[in-house]
């Protein structure tokens, strides 16, 4: 097949280009050369190689600048499509740029928002906790093993302090048949039902957080990143097709549940706040104690002109926010000044100790030496002689000294109208004007004065009238215990 191939090739040759001999004759003698077909192809292709380049080279010199200016049209054409496309670019990218920067700014003031929010709620359980411990300092174990509550009424056979009881400061000595002050006799009594907090109808506390917009920063950001990318990406959802997009929205969702998680610790502890100020209401109920009273003394003076705000930031979340911080500062307030005012309420027994035993009652009972029925003005606790006896709140001691009946004793003003007496001392530790925190000795237990052993007589004056010590200590039960 090639043999036959090669057989045509060369016919071919040798038919279109025959064999060819030039002669050339030079001083009587001849030559001649011979051009065979193969050689005559041969230049034969070399000239049309070498025409073509002359006719090519010849119309690049003729039209030179008609191809020149073709050529810088086109580049030119090219040039600003692609400065366009560019420059398009750069102006998507100094806008997202743009977007971004700002969106960065607002998470960080965003964050720091959060981070005050957090400090503001930190600062009020942190407060509660130190009202809490604050009224609890000072208990002791001795007073979760509590004596036995005697009788009201009845003989004891233990001790008196006197007939009747002797008043505090001049005032006349108050004598019921039955103690001075209601109290529920158990504590299986409910607590009263705290009062709702009342919706914040002024300024929320503190500053005021910058812009007041119905709609959030983030939100705006992702619609103005919808449209911007829209423009490139016709028909198609940006928000699906840019992962900035989806993350800016899925951040906006996380702030979002970090709001609505706080606003809810916020309620919880709003209510956890109320709860707490209505089990100490409770526990000044049970001590006959009128908690409004006790705390006027501690509310401070507050007060300014009324700025209202501007309704679009009391529907804002942002408002919302600062309605329920408000009602949480002013629980927090109430429960500071109730507990302020509680630590003047002797909650706590004198003595310390399962060694000691209440030997006698408040109210009506038979007089250890007449045997007649005589009214008892406080508790009687008997221990071993020389047993430290405790100052059962702060406040500052009035008497010191021997009193008609008490023998060697102590009274302690703790404000509030409140004061405790302490009674048939063998020895007296504080001097008049003596300022005493709760829990500090004042004397050691003895006998002196009208006693028939070794005891504390410890009463609680209220309003110039002798109340019943047992209140009170069942409101330190309820208060320290429960």
């Amino acid at each position: 097949m090639s043999d036959s191939l090669k057989e045509r090739t060369w016919a071919f040759l040798c038919a279109t280009f025959p064999e060819r001999q030039i002669y050339i004759r030079s001083d009587g003698r001849v030559q001649f050369f011979v051009f065979g077909p193969l050689m005559q192809a041969i230049l034969a292709g070399i000239t049309l190689i070498f025409l073509g380049w002359v006719a090519f080279t010849s119309v690049n010199v003729i039209f030179k600048d008609r191809i020149i200016a073709t050529k810088d049209r086109r580049f030119h054409e090219m040039q600003s499509s692609y400065e366009a496309r560019v420059a398009d670019l750069q102006l998507s990218y100094d806008e997202l740029n743009s977007v971004v920067v700002s969106t960065e700014d607002h998470v960080k003031t965003v964050v720091d928002s959060f981070q005050n929010q957090q400090n503001a709620l930190a600062d009020i359980i942190e407060h509660k906790r130190k009202l809490e411990a604050s009224l609890s300092g000072g208990a002791s174990a001795a007073d979760s093993t509590t004596a036995r509550i005697a009788p009201q009424s009845g003989p004891t056979g233990d001790d008196d302090a006197s007939g009747s009881a002797a008043p505090l400061d001049g005032a006349e000595p108050t004598m019921p048949l039955a103690p001075a002050s209601a109290a529920p006799s158990s504590f299986d009594t409910a607590p009263a039902e705290e009062a709702k907090p009342a919706p914040a109808t002024t300024a929320p506390k503190g500053v005021l957080p910058p812009g007041l917009r119905r709609q959030s920063f983030l939100r705006g950001t992702v619609d103005k990143l919808s449209v911007l990318f829209a423009r490139k990406r016709r028909g198609t959802d940006p928000a699906l097709n840019n992962p900035a997009l989806a993350h800016i929205a899925t951040e906006e969702q996380r702030i979002d549940g970090l709001k609505s998680r706080e606003l809810s610790l916020l309620t919880e502890l709003n209510t956890d706040l109320s709860n707490q100020s209505g089990r100490y209401r409770q526990a000044l109920k049970i001590a006959g104690v009128n908690a409004d009273a006790l705390m006027r003394g501690s509310q401070k003076g507050v007060g300014g002109p009324l700025i209202p705000l501007p309704a679009a930031f009391t529907k804002s979340s942002e408002g919302e926010y600062y309605t329920h911080l408000s009602d949480a500062q002013d629980s927090l307030t109430d429960l500071s000044d109730l507990v302020k005012a509680m630590t003047s309420v002797p909650l706590t027994r004198p003595v310390i100790g399962a060694e000691f035993e209440q030997s006698s009652g408040f109210g009506v009972r038979r007089d250890p030496f007449t045997k007649a029925l005589a009214f008892h003005s406080g508790l009687d606790f008997s221990g071993p002689t020389n047993s430290p006896v405790r100052a059962t709140a702060p406040g500052v001691v009035v008497f010191a000294g021997e009193r008609n009946g008490y023998g060697n004793t102590v009274e302690i003003d703790h404000g509030h109208g409140i004061r405790t007496r302490y009674g048939h001392l063998r020895s007296i530790l504080v001097s008049v004007g003596t300022k005493i925190a709760k829990g500090v000795p004042v004397g050691k237990l003895g006998s002196t004065g009208r006693s028939t052993g070794p005891h504390v007589h410890y009463e609680v004056w209220y309003g110039d009238a002798a109340r019943d010590p047992s209140n009170f200590l069942k409101a330190g039960r309820y208060v320290l215990q429960e």
